[in-house]
């Protein structure tokens, strides 16, 4: 487990498997496909084993984002009052995605953050000191994929390169176990 009192953490999510085929007219009301929810229970396991208290949650309003964040919430019993629901981050770039975290309050220890990519592939490739590990296929934050990143310093001050990424998840590898 991580230690939660030596510095900030940032959690990282990519929205879980989404239903291409579902009946929605656009993207941004797409919602999870079963594989989706599946991969979140396990994931969400995993989190509980990971951190002790999430004290805010930003997340994308977009349907799937949504869904993932509620369903990850409660399997791992995080408190859902903590979560604030922001449209501008549905397909969010590195300078929103870093314009919310600037703004958490200093009293936020672990900060998680549910989105969608590129945007926070980038996000994480930007703020890691190392290159964080892709798959065999070279993607990086899979759907519900959980980054975990230890900041040096506070959330207003957060600089490219100078995050340790403590641990990067993706469902595929509790599966393979």
């Amino acid at each position: 487990m991580i230690d939660p009192l030596s510095k900030k953490q940032l959690i990282l999510i990519r929205h879980a498997k989404s239903a291409w085929e579902s009946n929605v007219s656009d993207d941004y009301n797409r919602p999870l496909a079963p594989r989706g929810i599946n991969d979140l229970n396990a994931m969400a396991h995993w989190l509980t084993h990971q951190i002790t208290n999430i004290d805010l949650i930003l997340s994308s309003s977009a349907t799937r984002a949504k869904q993932t964040t509620v369903q990850l919430c409660h399997a791992a019993n995080l408190n859902t009052a903590k979560i604030r629901w922001q449209k501008s981050l549905y397909h969010a770039n590195v300078t929103t995605l870093l314009s919310h975290i600037h703004q958490a309050p200093a009293t936020v220890r672990q900060l998680m953050l549910v989105g969608h990519n590129p945007g926070l592939d980038e996000l994480l490739m930007q703020l890691c000191n190392n290159p964080p590990p892709r798959t065999q296929n070279g993607k990086l934050l899979t759907t519900a994929a959980i980054a975990i990143l230890t900041l040096p310093d506070g959330w207003q001050t957060l600089q490219p390169h100078t995050c340790h990424l403590a641990q990067l998840m993706r469902p595929k590898q509790l599966t393979a176990h």
